[in-house]
C-alpha cells in the first residue's frame, strides 16, 4: 500500500469531518424549517483528529526506518482511549502499523503494539482480529507453534 494513500483511507476510518452539518433544534413554538448549522467539533472528533495526525506521523517514522520511536508514539494514540465503539479504528490502526513492522521484521515492536491494543479492548470481535494480527505477525516471523496458538486462542472468539 502506498503511504500517500494511507493519510486519506485512515481519516476516511476515523471518520473525520469537522465540517458536517447538522439541523439545530428549533424551539417548538417556532413553525420554521429545519436550520442548518456547522457542528462545532465533539471530543470524540477532536480525539479521532488526533489519531489520524500521530497514525501519520508512525507512518513517516517508518518509511524513515525509525522503528525505536513507533511504539512510543503509538502509545500516544493508545492513551487518547478510542474504546467502546472506536475499537475497530484502533484495531484498523495498529494493523497498519504492525503490518509495515512486520514487512520489515521489527516483530518485537509489532507484538508490543498488538498487545498493548489488546490491552485497551473489551470486545471478542476486536480481540479476535488482533490475535489474528497476532498469528500473522508470528507467521511472518516463521514461529508456525505460535502461530497456531493465536489462531486457537482467536478461534474460542470467533465472532
Amino acid at each position: 500500500m502506498k503511504r500517500a494513500l494511507l493519510f486519506p483511507f485512515i481519516a476516511g476510518l476515523l471518520g473525520v469531518n469537522l465540517t458536517a452539518q447538522v439541523p439545530a433544534k428549533e424551539p417548538a413554538t417556532q413553525d420554521r424549517g429545519t436550520v442548518q448549522v456547522l457542528r462545532a467539533p465533539s471530543e470524540i472528533d477532536k480525539q479521532l483528529q488526533t489519531a489520524a495526525e500521530i497514525h501519520e506521523g508512525i507512518l513517516i517514522l517508518l518509511a524513515e526506518h525509525d522503528y525505536e520511536a513507533v511504539y512510543p508514539e503509538f502509545r500516544k494514540i493508545l492513551a487518547l482511549g478510542l474504546g467502546g465503539e472506536l475499537e475497530s479504528t484502533l484495531i484498523d490502526a495498529a494493523w497498519v502499523i504492525v503490518k509495515d513492522l512486520s514487512q520489515n521484521r521489527q516483530f518485537t515492536s509489532a507484538h508490543q503494539i498488538i498487545d498493548a491494543t489488546m490491552s485497551q479492548v473489551s470486545g471478542d470481535k476486536s480481540r479476535w482480529r488482533l490475535l489474528m494480527l497476532k498469528a500473522q505477525t508470528y507467521r511472518d516471523a516463521g514461529d508456525l507453534g505460535a502461530t497456531r496458538r493465536m489462531i486457537y486462542e482467536a478461534r474460542k472468539l470467533e465472532p
